[in-house]
């Protein structure tokens, strides 16, 4: 591993039933409505983040599905990083269902 660098997960050591949440961002207009965006270089740096988010949860949720086939993941737009607040209801109700499957 290079300085800096993450160690990647191995998600294949994961035996156990599975249940993952992933904050994913609004579209790029909503967010322009959102934070008001009002030029076209903060709208290109939006764009590149919005871009950017979605290349890393593709290649996390990707890596994650292969490596535990089974899991379920919910993907929650416009979630916060901490999505147990900002959708605390959708995520007592996957948890709930999720666990209600387990033997």
């Amino acid at each position: 591993v290079e300085a800096g660098m993450m160690k990647k997960p191995n998600y294949a050591a994961i035996k156990v039933p599975a249940l993952a949440f992933a904050a994913y961002p609004t579209a790029v207009e909503e967010q322009v409505q959102e934070y008001e965006v009002r030029n076209d270089q903060d709208r290109k740096a939006l764009e590149d983040l919005y871009a950017a988010d979605q290349i890393y949860l593709r290649e996390f949720i990707g890596a994650f599905q292969s490596g535990v086939p089974a899991a379920r993941v919910i993907k929650m737009v416009g979630a916060s990083h901490y999505i147990f607040i900002s959708n605390q209801a959708d995520v007592l109700f996957e948890i709930r269902s999720f666990m209600s499957r387990l033997r």
